[in-house]
């Protein structure tokens, strides 16, 4: 009997072992066909930014903006002036409409956004109490800073 050469009896091996091993690989894992996103619906409160403390949702008319409509300031302060010019300069691009900043007095529609500063000692600086009504948009805070985070709402 012969013995093959030592290479051959490797290169043998090698082949036989490539065989064995490539039938033993676990099969593929079965990846599971990703699911649809899960469609959440989201309450009014959970619509609002920034998070209004409490909110009391009437239903009735919405306020619709219009040619009319006016950004109406009450009282003399210039950081609510601005806050007014700054709401009507995003408006003005997506409505079309010139939608004019009046102090309160001057020419005010009954189709207005009203901005005002209330005082109120025990309210927190960034408080403010938006209400919506068909004619009327108001915004009453203790502070600029508050009638600037309900402008933002």
């Amino acid at each position: 009997m012969t013995i093959p050469p030592a290479s051959s009896r490797a290169a043998a091996l090698f082949v036989a072992a490539s065989a064995v091993l490539s039938g033993c690989r676990s099969p593929a894992p079965i990846v599971p066909a990703p699911s649809a996103p899960a469609v959440r619906v989201f309450g009014v409160q959970e619509r609002l930014i920034p998070a209004p403390v409490s909110l009391i949702e009437l239903r009735s008319a919405p306020f619709t903006l219009s040619e009319s409509t006016t950004v109406v300031v009450e009282g003399d302060t210039a950081e609510v002036m601005v806050t007014g010019e700054w709401l009507a300069s995003i408006l003005r691009p997506s409505t079309g409409f010139a939608i004019p900043v009046v102090r309160s007095g001057a020419g005010a529609s009954p189709n207005s956004i009203v901005l005002r500063l209330r005082p109120d000692p025990g309210a927190h600086v960034e408080s403010y109490e938006l209400s919506v009504t068909p004619g009327t948009v108001s915004i009453a805070a203790p502070s600029a800073v508050g009638v600037f985070r309900g402008v933002q709402t």
